[in-house]
C-alpha cells in the first residue's frame, strides 16, 4: 500500500542470513515496483479478449494457460471446461508429441502456421488456420496460438477447384483454343490446343498480334479489326467474328472467334481481351454445299415456274380461242331456236326445243365466263382505276337487278355508308357485286334477306355480302374459289358455270385485295368478304 492509500504491484526478491550455528539472524530483500508491466499485461489481455479469432496460450506440453472470450463463444465451452479438456479435447488430431515437435521447429522470432480443425461442444467440426509464436507469459515460456475459422475460404477453394475441374473437363472435350491478347504489350497468348488446331509447334506460332494478323485471310482482316475496334470503343460488349486463318500447311481454316474485355486501366481503357477460337471449317463446308444446293434448287424452281407460267398462258390462250370458236356458231343456233319453236305445233317437239335452248344458253354462259376468266388472267387486260362512292356503286347494281330480286321475293339492303370511297376499276367491281348477289339469290331460300355492308380498316375498305341461304360446310369453303366448282352438286340448273367466284377472286387480286367466305354451317347462311383500296397504291394491275 502506498502512503496515499492505493496499491501498487511489486516484486520481492529476498534472502535470509543465518548465524554460524544455523539459527536465523536476519533477512534482506529488494522490492521493485512492477505496476507498468502488470498494466501492460492487463491491456494485452483486454486486447486479446476483443479479437474475433480464438486465442490460446499453452505451455510446451500443450497444457492450457489461458484463452480469450472468443474461444468460449465459438466453441460453446465455459472457461473451466476448456481448462479441463485442454487443447486436445477440441482437436483430437493433435498429440502432445506434435506440440513438442512444433516447439522444436518453431523459430523464436517467426510465426508458424498450419491447418487443423476444431470441434465445438455441440459436435460441429470446422477447419481453422493456426498461427503460433513463442512468447514469455508470466515469466514462463509459452505458445501463443491464434485460430481463424477458414470455413468460407475452404468452401471457396473447393468451389474454385470444382470450377477448374469443370473447365478442364470442358476444354478436354472440345477443340476450341483459348487466346489472351495483352494490348499493353500487343502480345497474344494461345493455349496448346490452339497449336494442335492450326498444326503449329509452340515456337512456330506467332505471339505478336501483328504477326497473327498476317495469317488472317486478306478478305477477312477488315471484318476482324472492325469488331475489335467496336469492342474497344464500347459499341459492343462481346467480340464475335468468323474469319479464315492459314494453317502450317498453307491451307485456310475457318475460325469463329469469341471474346470480351476482362481488364481495363485506371482510365477505363481496355488492356486485355480473352476468348476462344473454334474451328468451324466443317460447318462452313456444309454451309457452302447447302448454299450451292439451294442455288441449284432455286434455279430449278425458277425453271419450273417459268414452264408453269408458260403452260398457264398457253391454257388461257387456248381457252380464249376455244371460247371464240364456240361462241360464233352458238349465235345463229340460239337465234334460230325461237323461230323454229314458233313453227312447231306439237307440244313434245316444243319441249325438245326448250331443252335445246336451255343447253345452248348454258353453253353460251359457260363460254362467256371462260373467256372472261382467261382475260383476267392475261396481263394484256388493263384495269382503269378511279375514286368511286361505294354506296352509289352498290345502288346501281341493286337497281339493275331489282326485278330479279322481286321475282325471287328477296329483301336486299344496302348498308354501305355514303361517306365511303374506294379506288377501283368500276366496271369490274360492278361485275363482281353482280356475281356475288346472283350467287346469294341462287342459294337463298324464298323470302330471304341479303345485306351489303362495308367498314374502313386502316387503308382498306372491308366489304361483306351476307345472305340467309343454304350456307356451306367447312369442307366446301376450301374449294369455293376453284374453277368449275359448285357448292351444291345436287342442283342441275343451267344458271351456274362454277366460274363466278374464281372470276371474283381474280378481280379482287388485281385490286391488291383478298376475298374469302365464312359460314356457320349448312342451313345457316354465308357471308363473302373482300377488301378494296381507299386510295391509289402500288398493285398488280
Amino acid at each position: 500500500m502506498h502512503k496515499n492509500g492505493h496499491y501498487v504491484d511489486v516484486s520481492f526478491n529476498g534472502n535470509v542470513i543465518h548465524r554460524q550455528d544455523g539459527s536465523f539472524k536476519q533477512m534482506y530483500g529488494i522490492l521493485q515496483d512492477i505496476t507498468p508491466y502488470t498494466r501492460q499485461e492487463k491491456e494485452s489481455t483486454q486486447l486479446i479478449d476483443g479479437m474475433n479469432e480464438t486465442v490460446w496460450l499453452i505451455d510446451f506440453n500443450g497444457d492450457l494457460l489461458d484463452v480469450n472470450k472468443s474461444a468460449i463463444n465459438v466453441l460453446g465451452y465455459s472457461k473451466e471446461e476448456l481448462f479441463s479438456i485442454g487443447l486436445y479435447g477440441i482437436d483430437s488430431s493433435l498429440k502432445k508429441e506434435d506440440i513438442q515437435e512444433l516447439v522444436k521447429a518453431m523459430p523464436s522470432d517467426k510465426i508458424q502456421k498450419f491447418e487443423t480443425s476444431h470441434t465445438t461442444k455441440y459436435g460441429r467440426t470446422f477447419p481453422v488456420e493456426i498461427s503460433s509464436s513463442l512468447i514469455s507469459y508470466k515469466n514462463k515460456n509459452a505458445i501463443l496460438s491464434i485460430a481463424r475459422d477458414i470455413t468460407e475460404r475452404k468452401q471457396a477453394e473447393k468451389t474454385m477447384k470444382e470450377s477448374k475441374e469443370l473447365l478442364d473437363l470442358a476444354m478436354s472435350v472440345t477443340n476450341d483454343g483459348i487466346w489472351d491478347w495483352n494490348l499493353s504489350t500487343n502480345e497474344v497468348y494461345f493455349d496448346p490446343r490452339y497449336y494442335i488446331m492450326a498444326g503449329y509447334e509452340p515456337d512456330e506460332f506467332p505471339h505478336k498480334f501483328e504477326e497473327f494478323q498476317k495469317r488472317v485471310h486478306p478478305e477477312d482482316i477488315d471484318r476482324v479489326m472492325n469488331q475489335a475496334k467496336k469492342l474497344i470503343e464500347g459499341e459492343i460488349n462481346r467480340f464475335q467474328v468468323e474469319f479464315r486463318f492459314k494453317r502450317i500447311n498453307e491451307e485456310w481454316m475457318w475460325i469463329q472467334g469469341v471474346g470480351k474485355i476482362v481488364k481495363r486501366d485506371e482510365q477505363g481503357r481496355p488492356i486485355r481481351f480473352v476468348g476462344t477460337h473454334s474451328d468451324i471449317s466443317d460447318r462452313k463446308k456444309v454451309e457452302e454445299e447447302l448454299k450451292s444446293l439451294n442455288e441449284r434448287l432455286e434455279q430449278k424452281v425458277e425453271e419450273r415456274t417459268n414452264e408453269i407460267q408458260h403452260l398457264l398462258q398457253q391454257k388461257d390462250e387456248f381457252i380464249n380461242q376455244l371460247g371464240h370458236d364456240l361462241k360464233n356458231p352458238l349465235g345463229p343456233f340460239m337465234q334460230l331456236l325461237p323461230i323454229l319453236k314458233n313453227h312447231v305445233t306439237d307440244e313434245k317437239d316444243k319441249q325438245m326445243i326448250d331443252v335445246l335452248d336451255r343447253n345452248a344458253r348454258y353453253m353460251r354462259n359457260l363460254v362467256k365466263k371462260t373467256i372472261e376468266l382467261a382475260k383476267l388472267n392475261s396481263d394484256k387486260t388493263k384495269f382503269t382505276f378511279s375514286t368511286v362512292s361505294l354506296h352509289d356503286l352498290v345502288e346501281d347494281v341493286l337497281s339493275a337487278n331489282a326485278p330479279y330480286f322481286s321475282e325471287c321475293n328477296l329483301e336486299v339492303y344496302n348498308k354501305v355508308l355514303e361517306t365511303l370511297f374506294v379506288f377501283i376499276d368500276q366496271i369490274h367491281i360492278h361485275e363482281l357485286l353482280t356475281n356475288l348477289l346472283n350467287n346469294a339469290v341462287k342459294y337463298s331460300n324464298r323470302q330471304g334477306i341479303i345485306e351489303i355492308n362495308a367498314q374502313q380498316k386502316e387503308d382498306t375498305i372491308l366489304v361483306s355480302v351476307s345472305d340467309t341461304g343454304i350456307g356451306v360446310s367447312e369442307e366446301q369453303i376450301q374449294f369455293l374459289f376453284d374453277e368449275y366448282y359448285k357448292a351444291d352438286s345436287s342442283r342441275h340448273d343451267f344458271d351456274s358455270s362454277g366460274l363466278g367466284l374464281p372470276i371474283c377472286k381474280r378481280i379482287i387480286e388485281r385490286h391488291g385485295g383478298r376475298i374469302w367466305v365464312e359460314s356457320k354451317g349448312l342451313g345457316k347462311g354465308s357471308t363473302v368478304y373482300f377488301t378494296l383500296p381507299i386510295q391509289q397504291k402500288k398493285s398488280n394491275i
